[in-house]
């Protein structure tokens, strides 16, 4: 799955990229990340996405379909002492 989320002046983000571990390398990422990418861009749009340094497997798809590093930006989570992060 894949979907739009965030717009910044004429770019738009493709977010929540998943694809179940049981189908895995099958190019299902693949495809949902170009549809999508291609309904922003006939907007008129640019598509972006983010994602974790340390997410190897989804860098090498972007990379492979020709989205590159832009930017770095640092997260920080925070969990309260009782229960999981928010």
């Amino acid at each position: 799955m894949a979907g739009r989320r965030m717009w910044a002046g004429d770019a738009v983000e493709i977010s929540a990229v998943c694809a179940d571990p049981a189908h895995r390398g099958q190019g299902l990422a693949r495809r949902v990340v170009h549809a999508v990418s291609a309904t922003i861009q006939a907007d008129g749009a640019t598509p972006y996405l983010h994602v974790a340094d340390d997410n190897t497997p989804a860098l090498g798809l972007y990379h492979a379909m020709g989205f590159v590093v832009r930017r770095e930006v640092h997260f920080v989570v925070l969990r309260s002492r009782n229960s999981t992060a928010i």
